[in-house]
Protein backbone atom coordinates (compact mmCIF):
# COMPACT_ATOMS: atom_id res chain seq x y z
CA UNK A 1 0.00 0.00 0.00
CA UNK A 2 1.24 3.75 -0.70
CA UNK A 3 2.32 5.35 2.40
CA UNK A 4 1.06 8.45 0.74
CA UNK A 5 -2.11 7.21 0.09
CA UNK A 6 -5.28 9.27 1.75
CA UNK A 7 -6.25 5.71 3.51
CA UNK A 8 -3.12 5.62 5.27
CA UNK A 9 -3.79 6.06 8.86
CA UNK A 10 -0.32 7.11 9.62
CA UNK A 11 -0.71 10.20 7.47
CA UNK A 12 -4.01 10.70 8.74
CA UNK A 13 -3.06 10.36 12.22
CA UNK A 14 0.28 13.29 10.92
CA UNK A 15 -2.36 15.42 9.47
CA UNK A 16 -4.47 15.44 12.89
CA UNK A 17 -1.85 16.34 14.68
CA UNK A 18 -0.86 18.91 12.75
CA UNK A 19 -4.44 20.58 12.47
CA UNK A 20 -4.56 20.54 16.13
CA UNK A 21 -1.06 22.44 16.51
CA UNK A 22 -2.41 25.25 14.02
CA UNK A 23 -5.37 25.05 16.29
CA UNK A 24 -3.66 25.79 19.38
CA UNK A 25 -1.07 27.77 17.81
CA UNK A 26 -4.19 30.35 16.33
CA UNK A 27 -5.23 30.16 20.20
CA UNK A 28 -2.22 31.23 21.49
CA UNK A 29 -2.05 33.99 19.22
CA UNK A 30 -5.74 35.16 19.73
CA UNK A 31 -5.03 34.94 23.36
CA UNK A 32 -1.63 37.07 23.35
CA UNK A 33 -3.92 39.67 21.30
CA UNK A 34 -7.11 39.31 23.78
CA UNK A 35 -9.51 38.14 21.53
CA UNK A 36 -10.74 35.58 24.02
CA UNK A 37 -13.61 34.55 22.18
CA UNK A 38 -11.56 33.79 18.67
CA UNK A 39 -9.09 31.89 20.97
CA UNK A 40 -11.91 29.85 22.85
CA UNK A 41 -13.30 28.79 19.18
CA UNK A 42 -9.64 27.78 18.75
CA UNK A 43 -9.74 25.74 21.23
CA UNK A 44 -12.65 24.17 20.80
CA UNK A 45 -11.74 23.11 17.34
CA UNK A 46 -8.92 21.30 17.98
CA UNK A 47 -10.51 19.31 21.19
CA UNK A 48 -12.90 18.20 18.44
CA UNK A 49 -10.30 16.93 16.47
CA UNK A 50 -9.32 15.04 19.85
CA UNK A 51 -11.25 15.95 22.96
CA UNK A 52 -8.78 14.51 25.20
CA UNK A 53 -5.74 16.56 23.96
CA UNK A 54 -3.70 17.74 27.03
CA UNK A 55 -2.57 20.57 25.23
CA UNK A 56 -5.87 21.86 23.90
CA UNK A 57 -7.26 21.06 27.22
CA UNK A 58 -4.71 23.16 29.29
CA UNK A 59 -4.75 26.11 27.04
CA UNK A 60 -8.56 26.31 27.02
CA UNK A 61 -7.84 26.40 30.94
CA UNK A 62 -5.44 29.71 30.48
CA UNK A 63 -8.01 31.42 28.33
CA UNK A 64 -10.93 30.96 30.69
CA UNK A 65 -8.73 32.14 33.53
CA UNK A 66 -7.41 35.45 31.51
CA UNK A 67 -11.27 36.15 30.54
CA UNK A 68 -11.97 35.33 34.52
CA UNK A 69 -9.06 38.05 35.19
CA UNK A 70 -10.56 40.61 32.98
CA UNK A 71 -14.18 40.13 34.36
CA UNK A 72 -12.80 40.36 37.64
CA UNK A 73 -11.02 43.80 36.48
CA UNK A 74 -14.08 44.96 35.07
CA UNK A 75 -16.20 43.99 37.82
CA UNK A 76 -14.18 45.50 40.17
CA UNK A 77 -13.47 48.93 38.11
CA UNK A 78 -17.56 49.48 37.69
CA UNK A 79 -17.88 48.50 41.63
CA UNK A 80 -15.87 51.32 42.37
CA UNK A 81 -17.78 53.04 40.32
CA UNK A 82 -20.93 52.33 41.89
CA UNK A 83 -19.31 53.25 44.77
CA UNK A 84 -18.25 56.42 43.93
CA UNK A 85 -22.05 57.10 42.70
CA UNK A 86 -23.49 56.05 45.92
CA UNK A 87 -24.71 53.19 44.81
CA UNK A 88 -23.95 50.89 47.84
CA UNK A 89 -26.51 48.38 46.16
CA UNK A 90 -24.98 48.20 42.55
CA UNK A 91 -21.40 47.99 44.16
CA UNK A 92 -22.01 44.97 46.80
CA UNK A 93 -23.34 43.16 43.68
CA UNK A 94 -20.76 43.22 41.70
CA UNK A 95 -18.45 42.41 44.75
CA UNK A 96 -20.00 39.17 45.50
CA UNK A 97 -19.30 38.44 42.06
CA UNK A 98 -15.67 39.12 42.76
CA UNK A 99 -15.87 36.96 45.93
CA UNK A 100 -17.12 34.72 44.46
CA UNK A 101 -14.26 34.10 41.65
CA UNK A 102 -11.43 35.13 43.64
CA UNK A 103 -12.53 35.19 47.50
CA UNK A 104 -9.04 36.73 48.77
CA UNK A 105 -8.53 38.89 46.23
CA UNK A 106 -7.22 42.28 48.22
CA UNK A 107 -9.28 45.14 45.86
CA UNK A 108 -11.81 43.08 46.40
CA UNK A 109 -11.86 42.99 50.35
CA UNK A 110 -11.21 46.63 50.41
CA UNK A 111 -13.78 47.97 48.00
CA UNK A 112 -16.48 45.42 50.38
CA UNK A 113 -14.70 47.57 53.67
CA UNK A 114 -15.82 50.52 51.76
CA UNK A 115 -19.49 49.53 51.46
CA UNK A 116 -19.86 48.69 54.70
CA UNK A 117 -18.21 51.58 56.01
CA UNK A 118 -20.28 53.58 53.78
CA UNK A 119 -23.76 51.45 54.63
CA UNK A 120 -22.97 51.64 58.63
CA UNK A 121 -22.56 55.60 58.35
CA UNK A 122 -25.81 55.92 56.40
CA UNK A 123 -27.57 53.81 58.70
CA UNK A 124 -26.54 55.83 61.75
CA UNK A 125 -27.30 59.13 59.95
CA UNK A 126 -30.90 57.37 59.35
CA UNK A 127 -30.88 56.34 62.94
CA UNK A 128 -30.06 60.00 64.37
CA UNK A 129 -32.45 61.48 62.25
CA UNK A 130 -34.92 58.82 63.32
CA UNK A 131 -34.62 59.90 67.09
CA UNK A 132 -34.12 63.64 66.66
CA UNK A 133 -37.57 63.46 64.76
CA UNK A 134 -39.08 61.30 67.24
CA UNK A 135 -38.32 63.87 70.10
CA UNK A 136 -39.75 66.38 67.83
CA UNK A 137 -42.90 64.38 67.82
CA UNK A 138 -42.56 64.02 71.26
CA UNK A 139 -42.07 59.78 71.13
CA UNK A 140 -38.61 59.92 73.96
CA UNK A 141 -39.36 56.01 73.80
CA UNK A 142 -38.79 55.74 70.20
CA UNK A 143 -35.96 58.21 70.46
CA UNK A 144 -33.92 56.05 72.47
CA UNK A 145 -34.43 52.86 70.57
CA UNK A 146 -32.99 54.95 67.62
CA UNK A 147 -30.34 56.41 69.13
CA UNK A 148 -29.08 53.23 70.84
CA UNK A 149 -28.86 51.61 67.61
CA UNK A 150 -27.22 54.26 66.18
CA UNK A 151 -24.71 53.95 69.06
CA UNK A 152 -24.46 49.81 68.47
CA UNK A 153 -23.14 50.77 64.47
CA UNK A 154 -21.04 53.72 65.70
CA UNK A 155 -19.72 54.16 69.49
CA UNK A 156 -17.99 57.40 69.37
CA UNK A 157 -20.88 58.99 67.58
CA UNK A 158 -21.63 62.25 69.09
CA UNK A 159 -25.20 63.36 67.40
CA UNK A 160 -26.14 59.75 68.73
CA UNK A 161 -25.16 60.13 72.34
CA UNK A 162 -26.72 63.64 72.31
CA UNK A 163 -29.87 62.13 70.93
CA UNK A 164 -29.98 59.50 73.73
CA UNK A 165 -29.03 61.59 76.40
CA UNK A 166 -32.33 64.16 75.50
CA UNK A 167 -34.46 61.32 74.83
CA UNK A 168 -33.84 60.19 78.96
CA UNK A 169 -34.11 63.73 79.17
CA UNK A 170 -37.62 63.57 77.89
CA UNK A 171 -38.69 60.63 79.46
CA UNK A 172 -37.56 62.35 83.08
CA UNK A 173 -39.65 65.77 82.62
CA UNK A 174 -42.52 63.07 81.32
CA UNK A 175 -42.22 61.56 84.40
CA UNK A 176 -42.35 64.83 86.51
CA UNK A 177 -45.10 65.92 84.34
CA UNK A 178 -46.99 63.25 85.58
CA UNK A 179 -46.50 63.35 88.87
CA UNK A 180 -47.01 67.29 88.77
CA UNK A 181 -50.08 66.43 86.75
CA UNK A 182 -51.34 63.80 89.26
CA UNK A 183 -50.25 66.32 92.30
CA UNK A 184 -52.41 68.97 90.15
CA UNK A 185 -55.37 66.63 89.93
CA UNK A 186 -55.68 65.86 93.35
CA UNK A 187 -55.21 69.54 94.59
CA UNK A 188 -58.24 70.43 92.16
CA UNK A 189 -60.30 67.37 93.65
CA UNK A 190 -59.57 69.22 97.23
CA UNK A 191 -60.45 72.77 95.99
CA UNK A 192 -63.59 71.87 94.48
CA UNK A 193 -64.54 70.01 97.42
CA UNK A 194 -63.81 73.23 99.70
CA UNK A 195 -66.06 75.29 97.16
CA UNK A 196 -68.90 72.91 97.49
CA UNK A 197 -68.77 73.23 101.01
CA UNK A 198 -69.31 76.82 101.07
CA UNK A 199 -65.39 77.95 101.48
CA UNK A 200 -64.65 79.73 98.61
CA UNK A 201 -61.68 81.64 100.12
CA UNK A 202 -60.05 78.42 101.43
CA UNK A 203 -60.12 76.59 98.13
CA UNK A 204 -58.72 79.86 96.26
CA UNK A 205 -55.73 79.38 98.69
CA UNK A 206 -55.12 75.96 98.45
CA UNK A 207 -54.79 76.68 94.68
CA UNK A 208 -52.57 79.36 94.83
CA UNK A 209 -50.23 77.28 97.08
CA UNK A 210 -49.46 75.19 94.07
CA UNK A 211 -45.99 75.43 93.20
CA UNK A 212 -45.42 77.25 89.60
CA UNK A 213 -47.71 77.31 87.15
CA UNK A 214 -50.18 74.81 85.85
CA UNK A 215 -53.05 75.46 82.78
CA UNK A 216 -55.85 72.91 85.13
CA UNK A 217 -55.09 74.62 87.69
CA UNK A 218 -55.35 78.13 86.52
CA UNK A 219 -58.23 77.58 85.19
CA UNK A 220 -59.67 76.15 87.93
CA UNK A 221 -59.05 78.94 90.12
CA UNK A 222 -60.15 81.61 87.26
CA UNK A 223 -63.83 79.43 87.67
CA UNK A 224 -64.10 79.42 91.57
CA UNK A 225 -62.74 83.32 91.37
CA UNK A 226 -65.92 83.82 89.55
CA UNK A 227 -68.04 81.37 91.42
CA UNK A 228 -66.73 83.70 94.37
CA UNK A 229 -67.71 86.89 92.72
CA UNK A 230 -71.09 86.11 91.82
CA UNK A 231 -71.86 84.85 95.31
CA UNK A 232 -70.33 88.29 96.87
CA UNK A 233 -73.18 89.97 94.07
CA UNK A 234 -75.68 87.59 95.61
CA UNK A 235 -75.24 88.70 99.52
CA UNK A 236 -74.87 92.49 98.20
CA UNK A 237 -78.28 92.20 96.55
CA UNK A 238 -79.92 90.34 99.45
CA UNK A 239 -78.45 92.97 101.90
CA UNK A 240 -80.03 96.03 99.83
CA UNK A 241 -83.28 94.01 99.70
CA UNK A 242 -83.61 93.39 103.77
CA UNK A 243 -82.72 96.76 104.65
CA UNK A 244 -85.60 98.95 105.75
CA UNK A 245 -87.47 101.51 103.31
CA UNK A 246 -87.05 105.22 104.90
CA UNK A 247 -90.59 106.98 104.47
CA UNK A 248 -91.27 110.73 104.40
CA UNK A 249 -93.67 111.56 106.76
CA UNK A 250 -93.63 115.50 105.83
CA UNK A 251 -96.89 116.93 103.82
CA UNK A 252 -97.37 116.15 100.43
CA UNK A 253 -97.34 120.29 99.49
CA UNK A 254 -93.96 120.87 101.52
CA UNK A 255 -92.17 117.87 99.03
CA UNK A 256 -90.25 119.63 96.13
CA UNK A 257 -88.41 118.56 93.81
CA UNK A 258 -85.23 120.08 94.22
CA UNK A 259 -84.77 122.69 91.13
CA UNK A 260 -82.89 122.11 88.26
CA UNK A 261 -79.66 123.82 87.23
CA UNK A 262 -79.67 125.70 84.31
CA UNK A 263 -77.59 124.78 81.62
CA UNK A 264 -74.07 127.00 81.30
CA UNK A 265 -74.82 129.26 78.18
CA UNK A 266 -72.90 128.46 75.06
CA UNK A 267 -69.32 130.22 75.19
CA UNK A 268 -70.02 130.63 79.04
CA UNK A 269 -66.89 130.68 81.55
CA UNK A 270 -66.94 127.00 82.90
CA UNK A 271 -68.87 126.43 86.73
CA UNK A 272 -65.62 127.08 89.26
CA UNK A 273 -64.17 123.69 90.58
CA UNK A 274 -65.27 123.05 94.14
CA UNK A 275 -62.75 123.12 97.10
CA UNK A 276 -61.25 120.78 98.17
CA UNK A 277 -61.82 119.24 101.48
CA UNK A 278 -58.94 121.23 103.01
CA UNK A 279 -59.63 124.58 101.34
CA UNK A 280 -63.22 124.27 103.02
CA UNK A 281 -61.83 123.06 106.76
CA UNK A 282 -59.81 126.20 106.46
CA UNK A 283 -62.91 128.33 105.61
CA UNK A 284 -64.81 127.00 108.62
CA UNK A 285 -61.60 128.00 110.73
CA UNK A 286 -61.00 131.43 109.43
CA UNK A 287 -65.01 131.80 109.76
CA UNK A 288 -65.19 130.56 113.24
CA UNK A 289 -61.79 133.05 114.56
CA UNK A 290 -63.82 135.72 112.88
CA UNK A 291 -66.71 135.01 115.10
CA UNK A 292 -64.64 134.94 118.24
CA UNK A 293 -63.05 138.14 117.49
CA UNK A 294 -66.55 140.06 116.85
CA UNK A 295 -67.97 138.62 120.13
CA UNK A 296 -64.61 140.06 121.64
CA UNK A 297 -64.91 143.43 120.52
CA UNK A 298 -68.92 143.50 121.30
CA UNK A 299 -68.25 142.33 124.91
CA UNK A 300 -65.32 145.39 125.34
CA UNK A 301 -62.27 143.42 125.34
CA UNK A 302 -63.66 140.78 127.65
CA UNK A 303 -66.34 138.32 127.87
CA UNK A 304 -68.30 138.28 131.36
CA UNK A 305 -70.00 135.87 133.73
CA UNK A 306 -73.40 135.65 134.65
CA UNK A 307 -74.08 135.13 138.27
CA UNK A 308 -76.55 131.96 139.43
CA UNK A 309 -79.51 134.32 139.33
CA UNK A 310 -78.83 135.64 135.92
CA UNK A 311 -77.30 139.09 137.06
CA UNK A 312 -73.88 139.74 135.26
CA UNK A 313 -70.77 140.11 137.27
CA UNK A 314 -68.74 143.13 137.00
CA UNK A 315 -65.27 141.89 137.08
CA UNK A 316 -64.04 145.84 136.70
CA UNK A 317 -65.52 146.61 140.22
CA UNK A 318 -62.95 147.59 143.51
CA UNK A 319 -63.61 146.32 147.09
CA UNK A 320 -65.62 148.13 148.62
CA UNK A 321 -64.32 151.01 151.93
CA UNK A 322 -64.28 149.42 155.34
CA UNK A 323 -67.60 150.83 157.38
CA UNK A 324 -67.50 154.02 159.54
CA UNK A 325 -67.34 153.48 163.25
CA UNK A 326 -71.13 155.59 163.87
CA UNK A 327 -72.23 153.11 161.77
CA UNK A 328 -70.28 150.11 163.51
CA UNK A 329 -71.57 151.50 167.02
CA UNK A 330 -75.26 151.49 165.96
CA UNK A 331 -74.97 148.04 164.82
CA UNK A 332 -73.30 146.65 167.41
CA UNK A 333 -76.59 148.46 169.64
CA UNK A 334 -79.33 146.80 167.15
CA UNK A 335 -77.87 143.50 167.68
CA UNK A 336 -76.38 143.13 171.07
CA UNK A 337 -75.57 138.49 170.08
CA UNK A 338 -73.56 140.67 167.35
CA UNK A 339 -71.53 142.49 169.04
CA UNK A 340 -70.49 139.95 171.17
CA UNK A 341 -69.29 136.87 168.68
CA UNK A 342 -68.48 139.08 165.54
CA UNK A 343 -64.78 139.51 164.76
CA UNK A 344 -63.71 142.77 163.50
CA UNK A 345 -64.04 143.35 159.69
CA UNK A 346 -60.92 143.62 157.79
CA UNK A 347 -61.16 144.64 154.16
CA UNK A 348 -59.88 142.80 151.55
CA UNK A 349 -56.64 144.02 149.18
CA UNK A 350 -58.05 145.43 145.95
CA UNK A 351 -58.01 144.22 143.04
CA UNK A 352 -55.42 145.54 140.15
CA UNK A 353 -57.60 145.43 137.06
CA UNK A 354 -55.24 145.48 133.56
CA UNK A 355 -56.42 147.81 130.79
CA UNK A 356 -58.75 146.56 128.07
CA UNK A 357 -57.56 147.10 124.75
CA UNK A 358 -59.57 147.05 121.44
CA UNK A 359 -58.11 145.31 118.68
CA UNK A 360 -59.93 145.43 115.29
CA UNK A 361 -60.56 141.86 113.81
CA UNK A 362 -60.34 141.85 110.18
CA UNK A 363 -62.27 138.95 108.83
CA UNK A 364 -60.38 137.26 105.98
CA UNK A 365 -62.46 136.15 102.40
CA UNK A 366 -62.64 132.58 102.36
CA UNK A 367 -62.64 132.66 98.87
CA UNK A 368 -59.24 135.31 98.34
CA UNK A 369 -57.83 132.44 100.98
CA UNK A 370 -58.55 129.73 98.92
CA UNK A 371 -57.10 131.36 95.84
CA UNK A 372 -53.99 132.19 97.49
CA UNK A 373 -53.77 128.44 98.56
CA UNK A 374 -54.79 127.63 94.83
CA UNK A 375 -52.07 129.59 93.66
CA UNK A 376 -49.20 128.38 96.06
CA UNK A 377 -46.35 126.56 93.79
CA UNK A 378 -46.29 122.95 93.94
CA UNK A 379 -44.13 121.38 96.06
CA UNK A 380 -41.16 120.01 93.60
CA UNK A 381 -41.62 116.53 93.41
CA UNK A 382 -38.69 114.37 95.18
CA UNK A 383 -35.98 112.66 93.04
CA UNK A 384 -36.47 109.51 92.08
CA UNK A 385 -34.87 106.47 93.62
CA UNK A 386 -33.34 103.51 91.64
CA UNK A 387 -34.71 100.72 93.15
CA UNK A 388 -32.05 98.84 91.02
CA UNK A 389 -32.22 95.61 88.88
CA UNK A 390 -35.28 93.56 89.46
CA UNK A 391 -34.59 89.28 90.20
CA UNK A 392 -35.90 88.83 86.92
CA UNK A 393 -33.29 90.93 85.28
CA UNK A 394 -30.68 89.42 87.63
CA UNK A 395 -31.61 85.93 85.97
CA UNK A 396 -31.34 87.00 82.59
CA UNK A 397 -27.96 88.30 83.40
CA UNK A 398 -26.60 84.93 85.16
CA UNK A 399 -28.24 83.37 81.78
CA UNK A 400 -26.18 86.15 79.76
CA UNK A 401 -23.00 84.85 81.49
CA UNK A 402 -23.54 81.30 81.20
CA UNK A 403 -23.77 81.45 77.36
CA UNK A 404 -20.58 83.44 77.59
CA UNK A 405 -18.99 80.99 79.33
CA UNK A 406 -19.48 78.38 76.83
CA UNK A 407 -18.58 80.85 74.18
CA UNK A 408 -15.49 81.45 75.96
CA UNK A 409 -14.26 77.54 75.66
CA UNK A 410 -13.10 78.41 79.15
CA UNK A 411 -14.28 75.48 81.38
CA UNK A 412 -13.16 77.40 84.41
CA UNK A 413 -15.21 80.17 83.77
CA UNK A 414 -18.25 78.26 82.91
CA UNK A 415 -17.80 76.17 86.66
CA UNK A 416 -17.93 80.06 88.06
CA UNK A 417 -21.25 79.94 86.83
CA UNK A 418 -22.47 76.53 87.27
CA UNK A 419 -21.37 73.93 90.01
CA UNK A 420 -18.95 71.16 88.46
CA UNK A 421 -17.13 68.64 89.78
CA UNK A 422 -13.34 67.58 89.16
CA UNK A 423 -14.35 65.22 86.63
CA UNK A 424 -17.25 67.63 84.39
CA UNK A 425 -14.37 69.93 84.87
CA UNK A 426 -11.68 67.68 83.66
CA UNK A 427 -14.22 66.57 80.77
CA UNK A 428 -15.11 69.57 79.52
CA UNK A 429 -11.68 70.98 79.19
CA UNK A 430 -10.69 67.80 77.07
CA UNK A 431 -13.78 68.61 74.95
CA UNK A 432 -12.98 72.74 74.54
CA UNK A 433 -9.69 71.56 73.45
CA UNK A 434 -11.01 69.73 70.37
CA UNK A 435 -13.65 72.76 69.34
CA UNK A 436 -13.04 76.06 67.93
CA UNK A 437 -16.21 77.26 68.83
CA UNK A 438 -19.25 76.06 71.12
CA UNK A 439 -22.45 78.63 71.34
CA UNK A 440 -25.52 78.23 73.20
CA UNK A 441 -28.52 80.32 72.17
CA UNK A 442 -31.94 80.48 74.38
CA UNK A 443 -34.46 79.80 71.51
CA UNK A 444 -37.67 80.82 74.08
CA UNK A 445 -38.04 80.85 77.52
CA UNK A 446 -40.75 80.67 79.65
CA UNK A 447 -41.68 83.01 82.61
CA UNK A 448 -39.34 82.94 85.79
CA UNK A 449 -41.32 80.75 89.04
CA UNK A 450 -40.21 81.45 92.44
CA UNK A 451 -41.19 79.87 95.32
CA UNK A 452 -43.51 81.84 97.76
CA UNK A 453 -40.33 82.62 100.23
CA UNK A 454 -38.48 83.96 96.76
CA UNK A 455 -35.55 82.20 97.93
CA UNK A 456 -35.31 79.86 95.02
CA UNK A 457 -36.52 80.71 91.36
CA UNK A 458 -36.66 77.74 88.11
CA UNK A 459 -37.06 78.81 84.69
CA UNK A 460 -37.45 76.22 81.61
CA UNK A 461 -35.81 77.25 78.12
CA UNK A 462 -35.43 76.27 74.86
CA UNK A 463 -32.26 75.89 74.34
CA UNK A 464 -29.83 75.17 70.95
CA UNK A 465 -25.83 74.10 70.89
CA UNK A 466 -23.82 74.41 67.99
CA UNK A 467 -20.33 73.14 68.23
CA UNK A 468 -17.52 73.33 65.67
CA UNK A 469 -14.85 71.26 65.53
CA UNK A 470 -11.33 72.55 65.35
CA UNK A 471 -10.99 71.19 61.23
CA UNK A 472 -14.10 73.79 60.76
CA UNK A 473 -16.37 70.81 61.09
CA UNK A 474 -20.03 72.28 62.12
CA UNK A 475 -21.56 69.51 64.34
CA UNK A 476 -25.79 69.08 63.60
CA UNK A 477 -27.46 72.30 65.86
CA UNK A 478 -29.06 70.83 69.23
CA UNK A 479 -32.08 71.84 70.49
CA UNK A 480 -33.23 70.94 73.75
CA UNK A 481 -35.60 71.68 76.53
CA UNK A 482 -33.55 72.75 79.82
CA UNK A 483 -34.81 73.58 83.18
CA UNK A 484 -32.51 76.15 84.61
CA UNK A 485 -32.54 76.54 89.14
CA UNK A 486 -31.34 78.82 91.11
CA UNK A 487 -31.09 80.00 94.10
CA UNK A 488 -30.68 83.73 95.99
CA UNK A 489 -26.56 84.36 97.35
CA UNK A 490 -27.00 87.48 99.39
CA UNK A 491 -28.65 90.12 96.72
CA UNK A 492 -27.84 87.60 93.44
CA UNK A 493 -28.76 84.83 91.82
CA UNK A 494 -26.52 81.52 90.80
CA UNK A 495 -27.14 78.33 88.88
CA UNK A 496 -27.48 75.17 91.37
CA UNK A 497 -28.58 72.95 88.67
CA UNK A 498 -29.35 72.43 85.09
CA UNK A 499 -31.32 69.32 83.68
Amino acid sequence: MDPTSSHNPDAIARRRADEIRNRLAAAAQFLQHGAIDSAIEACEAALIIEPDNADALRLLDQVHHFDLQRSVQDWIADAAVRLSRDDLAGARALIARVRAAQPDLPEALRLESLVLERERSRAVQRYVSEAFGSLDRGAPDAALKAADAAIALDALNRDAHEARRLAFEALNAAELRGDRDRHALVEIDQARAEAASGDLDAALKRLRRFPGLHPLVEKTARELTLQLIEQQEQAVAAAARSAPTRVDLRPADTLRAPAAQPAPAKGAAPAPRRHSRALIAYAVVVTLIAIGGGLWFVTGGSLRPVAPNGARVDMNVTAPAAASPSVEAASAAATPEASVTAAPAVAPPPVPLKPVVRRRVVTPDPEAAAAAVANEPAPEPAPPVDPGPTDEQKIQAVLARYTQAYASLNADAVARVVPLDAAQLRTLSGRFKQLSAFNVRFDRQQPILFTSDTANASVVCDVTITQVAQDGDQSRPVSARRVFEFERVDQDWRIVRVR
